[in-house]
């Protein structure tokens, strides 16, 4: 029989599991940590199950005085469920309608892949089986919670992701209001600050190069990262067509701002790390270069190389693509040049009137001497590698 302090109790395990009250109500306690009270029963024949709701939103008291309710519809020879609401259709449940906000997202935002990923893992396993007309603020806060075991900024980053979805669904006419308005995140995340020495930017050459096994598209998209200062993402998506000269256009619909192309100048030295040049994506590792690199495969190798007791483990302390975007930064402004110029180099969106709709100046000169003096420099530094 279930207490609060055996629900509280309660461990996540590898697979879900239940804990048993009486008369068919239960709790299911997720991997993720999620429970959830359910009443199992039989009708017509048929065994059936019906979510009450997820603790502690809704306290052991409040799940038995529910599980009496289905109870006394049951013995009058009654389905429960016609208690549900009809919103509470299989059409209108949450985990039925992801895919149309991805597939929305997908046209929309480079970043859309880890949103699917989030969403579809967490999202959908604390609150897939509710109707979306149903979901409350305790529910997205409970989300929030289960979460937030893995991580303050994963749990931010759900939350911003789940107020997407559901301002998908307002604005489609589906909802009239936004469950995760005024929810507070799990708490206050620290700007991250690593960037590489240029001792450790001699080891990323040598050692990354030396690893078996791993596609060379996926090592050079680090090179091309730390030499251009662009996102990883938009460098694992360049194409031939791009290309035009020394100078690579980044399409809006690519970067991450959206507010227009964005040209990279690209160096000689640069273009020795970018393997193919004609039509179809440069770092693509098949014969048929129609289909990019998966955008985290330098951020997988990365992290396995820094797993302890792996095989060419990297000696650095570890750092991500992004990092080696903070690195030239950092080491770019340290030469000398002005942190506005340095910021064009970046594509960072200005903040001002002026910047985003009067001035259509495009900085080529400044981008170009910035990124040839730091390709120079890091050729100078791996020369004698």
């Amino acid at each position: 029989m279930l207490s609060v302090k055996k629900i509280e109790k309660a461990r996540p395990q590898e697979k879900r599991y239940r804990l048993w009250d009486v008369n068919g109500l239960f709790l299911l306690v997720y991997p993720n940590g999620t429970k959830v009270f359910k009443y199992k029963y039989t009708f017509a024949g048929k065994s059936k199950e019906i979510r009450l709701g997820a603790f502690p939103g809704l306290s052991l008291k409040e799940a038995r005085e529910s599980h009496r309710n289905y109870l006394s519809i049951r013995k009058n020879g009654v389905d429960p469920r016609v208690l549900i609401d009809k919103s509470s259709s299989s059409d209108l449940l949450l985990k039925n309608n992801v895919d149309k906000y991805i597939t929305f997202i997908s046209q929309q935002n480079i970043g859309w892949k880890e949103q699917a990923r989030v969403i579809r893992k967490d999202v959908v396993e604390v609150l897939g089986d509710i109707p979306i007309d149903k979901v409350t603020k305790a529910d997205i806060v409970h989300l929030r919670d289960v979460v937030s075991k893995r991580g303050v900024a994963i749990a931010n980053r759900t939350i911003a992701y789940c107020r997407g979805f559901f301002n998908f669904l307002v604005k489609e006419g589906m909802l009239e209001t936004n469950p995760v308005t005024n929810v507070n995140k799990a708490g206050k995340e620290f700007p991250k600050t690593r960037s590489l020495s240029y001792d450790e930017i001699k080891l990323l050459y040598t050692e990354v190069k030396a690893i078996p096994r791993v596609a060379p598209e996926t090592k050079n998209i680090l090179m091309v990262i730390l030499l251009t200062g662009q996102r990883p993402g938009e460098v694992t998506q360049m194409q031939g067509s791009q290309l035009d000269g020394n100078w690579w256009t980044i399409p809006a619909n690519v970067t991450k701002n959206k507010i227009g192309d964005h040209r990279v100048y690209i160096t000689e030295y640069v273009r020795s790390f970018i393997l193919h040049v004609d039509d179809g994506y440069c770092f693509s590792p098949w014969e048929d270069k129609s289909t990019h690199m998966d955008l985290k495969a330098a951020a997988k190798m990365l992290r396995r190389r820094f797993s302890p007791g792996v095989r060419y483990r990297l000696s650095l302390d570890p750092f991500t693509p992004h990092d080696l975007r903070r690195t030239f930064t950092t080491r770019v402004i340290e030469m000398g040049f002005d942190e506005y110029f340095v910021g064009k180099v970046l594509n960072h969106k200005s903040r001002t009137i002026t910047g985003t709709v009067y001035n259509q100046y495009k900085y080529d000169r400044e981008i170009q001497e910035i990124l040839t003096a730091w390709s120079d420099k890091i050729e100078d530094l791996f020369s004698d590698h």
